[in-house]
């Protein structure tokens, strides 16, 4: 067994872990920033490493247990150790990869504060469940429900959404592409267009007469 190579794979590994966590936020413990994670580049190679690592840890091991013992058992012992690490790390791999695949959407915290962000704009009376989905690394696509007040105008809504969406895009950079629903929007338009109906009817009836 080579170990020239494990204090440089250390080093890269360090280096690997620390781009990890300041992309992901050093607050968080290892494996929740990995479910996290968007970029599949970043945290495959740190979970290579750290198999990779732990690989020559079990090796160097087993083979000293072995040269002390002048047994062949440590050396057998360490090989399905080695297997059973590469094995946690292609499911965790596997698993993440998967959610990527079938559409990632954004942390339950970061939901919360659009939601918070957009409800504090004073035009907005409340605002429905985010949906989020990545369409890359660093894009975002969300779709929001908001309902603003009844007695604003068409062009007020027009306004506040603009707001919103300047607001929503200074605090989170990713979100890219958004779509919001404006409740009190849809109904202003709907009674004017009602309202044109009747208008229409009532001078129609008065040409009939």
């Amino acid at each position: 067994m080579d170990l020239r190579n494990t204090s440089p794979r250390a080093v890269h590994s360090r280096s690997r872990n620390r781009e990890f966590r300041s992309k992901a936020g050093n607050d968080e413990d290892l494996l929740p920033a990995i479910h996290g994670s968007i970029d599949p580049s970043t945290f495959a190679i740190l979970l290579k490493d750290g198999a990779a690592l732990a690989g020559l840890v079990i090796a160097f091991a087993g083979l000293l247990l072995a040269q002390i013992l002048q047994k062949p058992f440590p050396d057998a012992i360490a090989f399905i150790g080695i297997a059973l690490i590469l094995m946690i790390a292609a499911a965790l791999l596997g698993n993440e990869a998967r959610g990527l695949l079938a559409g990632e959407g954004s942390r339950k915290s970061t939901l919360r504060k659009i939601c918070e962000l957009v409800e504090a704009d004073p035009a907005a009376e409340a605002a429905g469940r985010p949906l989020t989905m990545y369409l890359g690394p660093d894009t975002v696509l969300l779709a929001l429900d908001v309902r603003f007040h009844r007695t604003l105008w068409a062009g007020d809504v027009t306004s506040a959404v603009e707001c919103i969406e300047r607001a929503v895009r200074s605090r989170f950079p990713r979100i890219r592409h958004i779509y919001l629903e404006a409740d009190a929007l849809t109904s202003v338009l709907r009674s004017d267009a009602d309202s044109s109906t009747t208008i229409h009817e009532d001078s129609a009836r008065e040409l009939h007469w």
